[in-house]
């Protein structure tokens, strides 16, 4: 065989497999010290033993097993990768179905036009830095979201995975010849079962979003409505005090008229430190408000992030109160988030009436620079972006008005919604 067929052979399958490699380090890595020994070691064993193979065996029959080859090559992420093995594995099996369409697409193309190994390899350069590309702004994110959430039921999540690759390698060889006989219905095959196994994780993954939302919705709403109970046992606990303090003047006054100023000045700090310790801290008249302000003045004092409020609203608005919890929930809990970035972070919230209307302001630092969509942010978390189409919809329901913007380093969100009578 002369050498450069054995190169062009050897480089068909070692460049889309690299480029796999690089997008699992987009995934994390240990270190640099790690990613490059394992990129060192992935290259020396792809290229080496494949051209032993095919030297020693023929290309026809490597062919036949190649995948197997592959796919333990690129176990040499278990040198760089920060993940368990079960969650390396999910990985590996469910990025290299991106790998198996390209490869398939390309033999195909190669295949009709009758090219040559040499044109193949230069369709490979072209395309799997722009699939690499693609998959590292589109679709890491999303894998680290399932990997990270389905952590306990990750080894039996890996079943369609393995059954999909046995699958898609198995057509094109068995029967004998099939894809040189049948290469457009092999490779229709192919890209439909690996197709129907990306679906499947797609929908998985819109679900499990859909769940980690509401989940943390309704942590929130019960953190809120222990707030609300809080305020509420203090009102009533004021309620009380104030039944009761004319037993407390008669028992001052008791000791002024025996002249025990003493006994009457610590009875009087001993009082105001019981009340002191029951009070808590009021920012405005509506009680769903000062509950979101206590529970993230909490949140900002636990992450160091500077925290101020100024509320000055009536006891009851034109507003259902879960409304407006998730609205102001899901609009601090986007700007601790970004906040929690910053050296000095801080958070600025103000509301008032005015003019007939609510007005809401939240000013919070930001030391990255926001993208915006048809007005909203764009959040690149996994599952990211809810919260805001949460608010938007919260706003549009009482007929308001939302907006974002960012002014240097300083990330502000505004919400003008009318009080109708």
């Amino acid at each position: 065989m002369p050498i450069s067929q054995l190169i062009y052979y050897v480089l068909k399958f070692f460049i889309p497999g690299f480029a796999s490699l690089l997008f699992r380090l987009v995934l994390g890595y240990r270190s640099k010290r790690s990613a490059a020994w394992g990129i060192i070691l992935y290259t020396v064993y792809s290229l080496f033993l494949p051209a032993y193979l095919i030297v020693t065996l023929g290309y026809d029959a490597y062919s036949k097993f190649s995948w197997i080859i592959l796919a333990f090559g690129t176990l040499f992420a278990v040198i760089f990768t920060t993940d368990t093995l079960s969650k390396t594995i999910f990985l590996l099996l469910a990025q290299s179905g991106v790998v198996t369409i390209v490869s398939v697409l390309l033999n195909l193309i190669r295949t009709l036009l009758h090219l040559s190994y040499a044109d193949m390899i230069i369709m490979e350069l072209i395309v799997c830095p722009l699939l690499f590309l693609i998959a590292a702004h589109w679709w890491a994110k999303p894998l680290r979201f399932l990997a990270d959430t389905i952590e306990d039921g990750i080894l039996s999540l890996m079943a369609l995975p393995l059954l999909t690759l046995a699958i898609v390698n198995i057509i094109p060889v068995y029967p004998h010849d099939s894809f040189h006989l049948h290469p457009i219905y092999c490779t229709i095959l192919m890209i439909a079962a690996e197709t129907a196994f990306f679906l499947y994780l797609y929908v998985l993954y819109k679900n499990l979003k859909r769940i980690s939302f509401l989940s943390r919705q309704n942590i929130r709403t019960e953190l809120l409505s222990q707030e609300i109970a809080h305020y509420q046992s203090y009102l009533d606990t004021a309620a009380e005090n104030r039944h009761d303090q004319r037993h407390h003047d008669s028992i001052v006054l008791e000791y002024l008229e025996n002249n025990d100023t003493a006994s009457a000045i610590q009875y009087l700090q001993h009082h105001e430190a019981v009340l002191a310790e029951g009070a808590l801290k009021q920012y405005c008249m509506e009680p769903t408000v000062n509950a979101v302000l206590r529970i993230y003045e909490k949140r900002c004092q636990e992450d160091h992030i500077t925290f101020h409020a100024d509320a000055v609203l009536p006891s009851v608005l034109n507003i259902d109160a879960a409304d407006l919890g998730g609205m102001l929930g899901n609009l601090f809990e986007n700007a601790v988030h970004a906040a929690s970035k910053s050296k000095d972070g801080f958070l600025s919230f103000s509301s008032k009436i005015e003019d007939g209307s609510l007005l809401i302001e939240l000013t919070n630092s930001s030391p990255d620079t926001a993208e915006f969509h048809n007005g909203l942010p764009v959040s690149h978390r996994p599952g990211g972006g809810t919260g805001t189409r949460s608010i938007k919809a919260a706003v549009q329901k009482y007929n308001g008005i939302l907006s974002f913007s960012q002014s240097g380093n300083t990330f502000i969100a505004r919400i003008i919604i009318p009080m109708h009578a």
